[in-house]
């Protein structure tokens, strides 16, 4: 099923605190500029469009990630359905995401993308080591669909310009840090829901010829550990540029 984009029309988006922009992201949901074309979904009706995967692993060792892309109960609304991510970082540096293919752009025509995504995580704002702060939410948007393959030196790489860890590439940006803003550092905390926007920070993109462009949404770890985050809502602000 592919969900088309609608025309929004809000008040100008606004930007970050500069502090903020370099790394940590903007926790205020960012507005769409008049007439940009948003694609936005919380996962309520027909998920089969997502498709999850993982990379930055030796392909020998990838069933030791344990990875878990699947549709689950939200675990603070279990009416609710989320797109869960689990993964054993076994690697120091692994990515998790889920993609989809959207329509309704127009051909060949190159946008700015900003976006913003709703997670719950048990990772409290007081943990200022491990797993919280050292798994980075990322999102993005590419011309062309993002697949993993196994690359000359044996590990399992995806075709997305991502950036490594704390480094973002061209097609994503980073949004924060996984941690859910609940002061504290409890373990075995509650899950608590958050939002991470990218703010005024755009990536750009370029409709394929039948109007398409691919987004991305996930986790990249740091840290040795394994990790779990649920995606309640995704969105997307398309401004045409060119």
């Amino acid at each position: 099923m592919t969900i088309r984009l609608r025309p929004l029309r809000t008040r100008l988006l606004l930007p970050c605190a500069a502090a903020l922009v370099a790394l940590q992201g903007c926790d205020t949901p960012p507005t769409a500029p008049k007439d940009d074309l948003v694609f936005a979904d919380d996962f309520q009706g027909v998920t089969g469009a997502w498709v999850a995967g993982f990379s930055d692993v030796s392909a020998e060792l990838a069933d030791n990630v344990q990875f878990e892309g699947t549709v689950v109960g939200h675990p603070l609304h279990m009416a609710r359905l989320a797109l869960y991510l689990y993964g054993n970082n076994i690697s120091d540096d692994l990515f998790m995401f889920w993609k989809r293919r959207v329509t309704g752009l127009e051909a060949g025509a190159t946008y700015e993308v900003r976006m913003e995504v709703d997670y719950a995580t048990q990772y409290q704002e007081g943990c200022d080591a491990g797993v919280g702060p050292l798994v980075l939410i990322k999102m993005g948007a590419a011309s062309l669909e993002p697949i993993v393959v196994e690359v000359a030196d044996g590990s399992l790489r995806v075709t997305l310009d991502k950036g490594e860890q704390f480094e973002e590439g061209s097609a994503i940006r980073i949004l924060g840090d996984h941690r859910n803003g609940v002061p504290g550092c409890a373990q075995d905390a509650p899950f608590a829901e958050r939002t991470r926007s990218s703010g005024a920070r755009s990536v750009r993109v370029t409709a394929d010829g039948l109007g398409a462009v691919w987004v991305v949404v996930g986790t990249e770890s740091a840290f040795e550990v394994a990790n779990t985050i649920y995606l309640s809502r995704v969105r997307y602000a398309f401004r045409r540029v060119e």
